[in-house]
């Protein structure tokens, strides 16, 4: 069971097409698409047959605690999705090192073409270009190209600093 936003086509042309409720289900194979506004009355519904229910709470905009509060078995399943998000299938795996081969590629084509004046910036470019060049459809994490003192910073991502 999916719950969705529905589509408002006046917003397509700005963020691109959407599903909503109505393409939905086709398209991610659910068996039942709801629009998101229903999640509490839908949910409420089928709260008597359930004898157990996991739930883990989303920044939705929808107010499932007021519903689940006559629920007397309640789990988080947020130990459920940590064991998913842990363990990789062999497609997972194989996905995984074909990412990390093509970083591993592009940090050694950046590395070749770094000279003194460039600004650090230019040097993010170059990285996302050779990952995108790969194949990578977006970076993982926001790349730290840290010169001089900036180096010691683990997560420095100004990447404004001309390079000497």
């Amino acid at each position: 069971m999916l719950f969705v936003k529905p589509r408002v086509v006046s917003r397509e042309l700005w963020d691109g097409p959407t599903t909503g409720v109505e393409r939905a289900k086709e398209f991610f194979g659910a068996d039942e698409v709801h629009d998101v506004t229903n999640f509490a009355t839908v949910l409420s519904s089928l709260l008597p047959a359930a004898k157990d229910v996991y739930y883990h709470n989303v920044e939705s905009g929808v107010d499932v605690e007021s519903v689940l509060t006559n629920v007397s078995r309640v789990y988080s399943c947020r130990p459920i999705i940590e064991s998913i998000r842990t363990t990789k299938t062999a497609v997972e795996q194989n996905l995984m090192r074909k990412s990390c081969q093509n970083s591993a590629e592009a940090f050694v084509e950046v590395m070749k073409q770094v000279r003194p004046g460039q600004n650090e910036s230019f040097i993010e470019a170059l990285m996302e270009f050779e990952c995108r060049k790969r194949g990578s459809f977006r970076l993982a994490y926001p790349p730290v190209m840290a010169s001089g003192k900036s180096n010691l910073i683990l997560h420095y991502i100004a990447n404004s600093a001309v390079l000497k």
